[in-house]
């Protein structure tokens, strides 16, 4: 069984699919209480990927990312470094000059090994 919600067809029996319909009625109650004020939402099973994925369906979208290692990979193959809540300061310039890396490079091109040689010898 499934319910419609601002043409989404989300399952009745998942936890995700429920956090989805609560994010979008919150979408829309804060457009009739704030006289048309938009917001972005994003879900996931912790703080940082809902703060990552929040951008994704700007403006007056949810987004929701669900646990497991396949859902995760697929988000940090496009997001930005720069996107990620805490890594435009100092620290995050040096990993990005230190790995030789464009300021748009995206999460998973930290994952090979060298990267992850390369930053262990200089920090």
């Amino acid at each position: 069984k499934c319910r419609s919600s601002s043409s989404v067809m989300v399952p009745d029996n998942d936890k995700w699919a429920t956090a989805a319909r609560v994010a979008l009625w919150l979408l829309e109650k804060v457009k009739i209480e704030t006289d048309g004020m938009s917001l972005s939402i994003g879900v996931g099973p912790n703080k940082l990927l809902a703060r990552l994925v929040s951008s994704i369906n700007k403006p007056n979208g949810v987004t929701v990312v669900r646990p497991g290692l396949s859902y995760v990979r697929n988000l940090l193959k496009h997001t930005k470094l720069l996107t990620v809540p805490g890594f435009m300061g100092k620290l995050g310039r040096q990993i990005l000059d230190t790995l030789n890396l464009s300021y748009d490079a995206t999460v998973d091109s930290l994952s090979c090994s060298k990267n992850h040689k390369t930053l262990m010898a200089a920090f």
